[in-house]
């Protein structure tokens, strides 16, 4: 997999994005982000830090900060 951290622009989650045939909400810049990252012939697999972590539980977030080194 390759990573991503976005972290940047809005906050507000108002665009609808696919990830394996189930809906999510994104901000803007990550559907522009996801769309430039997009191959258009074969797969990638991405991880993104806003995705794959829940932001709203800071219990989480602050769990997944000790293996952004891994990660990334």
């Amino acid at each position: 997999y390759e990573a991503a951290s976005y972290c940047w622009g809005e906050v507000d989650r108002d665009f609808q994005n696919l990830c394996r045939g189930r809906a999510i909400m994104v901000t803007q810049n990550l559907t522009a982000a996801l769309l430039r990252f997009r191959y258009p012939t074969r797969r990638r697999i991405l991880w993104t830090d806003t995705i794959c972590i829940d932001q709203s539980a800071v219990c989480e977030r602050n769990y997944q900060v000790k293996f952004m080194g891994e990660i990334y």
